[in-house]
Protein backbone atom coordinates (compact mmCIF):
# COMPACT_ATOMS: atom_id res chain seq x y z
CA UNK A 1 0.00 0.00 0.00
CA UNK A 2 1.39 3.12 -0.83
CA UNK A 3 0.98 6.92 0.89
CA UNK A 4 -0.89 8.15 -1.91
CA UNK A 5 -0.55 10.57 -4.74
CA UNK A 6 1.50 14.05 -4.48
CA UNK A 7 1.51 16.40 -7.20
CA UNK A 8 3.59 19.87 -7.20
CA UNK A 9 6.08 21.64 -9.33
CA UNK A 10 9.71 20.97 -9.27
CA UNK A 11 11.26 24.01 -7.20
CA UNK A 12 15.09 22.52 -6.81
CA UNK A 13 16.73 19.83 -9.22
CA UNK A 14 20.55 18.88 -8.00
CA UNK A 15 22.70 16.55 -10.21
CA UNK A 16 26.16 15.45 -9.01
CA UNK A 17 27.53 12.96 -11.03
CA UNK A 18 25.01 9.82 -11.21
CA UNK A 19 22.84 11.03 -8.16
CA UNK A 20 20.38 13.00 -8.28
CA UNK A 21 17.97 15.47 -5.65
CA UNK A 22 15.05 17.19 -6.42
CA UNK A 23 12.10 18.57 -4.01
CA UNK A 24 8.90 20.05 -4.51
CA UNK A 25 5.76 21.34 -2.58
CA UNK A 26 2.94 19.79 -2.48
CA UNK A 27 -0.06 21.21 -4.61
CA UNK A 28 -2.89 18.90 -4.98
CA UNK A 29 -2.81 15.20 -3.31
CA UNK A 30 -5.17 12.01 -2.51
CA UNK A 31 -5.62 11.71 -0.18
CA UNK A 32 -6.48 15.29 -0.37
CA UNK A 33 -5.34 17.68 2.67
CA UNK A 34 -1.49 17.45 2.30
CA UNK A 35 -1.40 20.79 0.68
CA UNK A 36 -2.75 22.48 3.00
CA UNK A 37 -0.63 21.78 5.66
CA UNK A 38 2.39 23.32 3.82
CA UNK A 39 4.28 19.99 3.16
CA UNK A 40 6.61 19.06 0.23
CA UNK A 41 8.66 15.95 -1.19
CA UNK A 42 12.53 15.33 -1.67
CA UNK A 43 13.34 12.26 -4.06
CA UNK A 44 17.17 11.01 -4.42
CA UNK A 45 18.08 8.99 -7.46
CA UNK A 46 21.03 7.22 -8.20
CA UNK A 47 21.27 6.13 -11.77
CA UNK A 48 23.71 3.71 -13.84
CA UNK A 49 25.64 4.41 -16.52
CA UNK A 50 23.08 4.45 -19.04
CA UNK A 51 21.32 7.24 -16.84
CA UNK A 52 18.64 3.87 -15.03
CA UNK A 53 17.03 4.53 -12.33
CA UNK A 54 19.08 1.62 -9.73
CA UNK A 55 18.27 2.92 -6.41
CA UNK A 56 15.84 5.82 -5.54
CA UNK A 57 14.21 7.59 -1.71
CA UNK A 58 11.24 9.38 -1.17
CA UNK A 59 10.82 11.57 1.88
CA UNK A 60 7.41 13.56 2.85
CA UNK A 61 8.43 16.60 4.71
CA UNK A 62 6.76 19.18 6.81
CA UNK A 63 7.90 22.36 4.83
CA UNK A 64 7.07 23.97 1.37
CA UNK A 65 10.43 25.32 0.84
CA UNK A 66 14.20 24.47 0.66
CA UNK A 67 17.40 26.17 0.32
CA UNK A 68 19.30 22.93 -0.84
CA UNK A 69 18.12 19.82 -2.46
CA UNK A 70 21.83 18.01 -2.61
CA UNK A 71 21.64 14.75 -3.10
CA UNK A 72 21.25 12.27 -0.61
CA UNK A 73 22.10 8.54 -0.53
CA UNK A 74 19.37 6.72 -2.41
CA UNK A 75 18.32 3.26 -0.53
CA UNK A 76 16.08 1.86 -2.11
CA UNK A 77 16.45 -1.13 -5.31
CA UNK A 78 14.32 0.26 -8.11
CA UNK A 79 11.52 -2.21 -8.57
CA UNK A 80 8.46 -2.28 -11.68
CA UNK A 81 6.60 -1.33 -9.37
CA UNK A 82 5.36 2.69 -8.37
CA UNK A 83 4.64 4.94 -10.93
CA UNK A 84 5.80 8.76 -11.59
CA UNK A 85 5.07 11.66 -14.11
CA UNK A 86 7.00 14.76 -14.98
CA UNK A 87 5.77 17.64 -17.05
CA UNK A 88 7.36 20.91 -18.48
CA UNK A 89 5.36 23.53 -16.75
Amino acid sequence: MGLGNFAGPVTCLTVKGNNIGLFYPIKSSSPPGLQLLGAGVFIYMTVDGKGNAVKSSFKLVPKATTDSCDPMPATETMTDTGSGTATGG
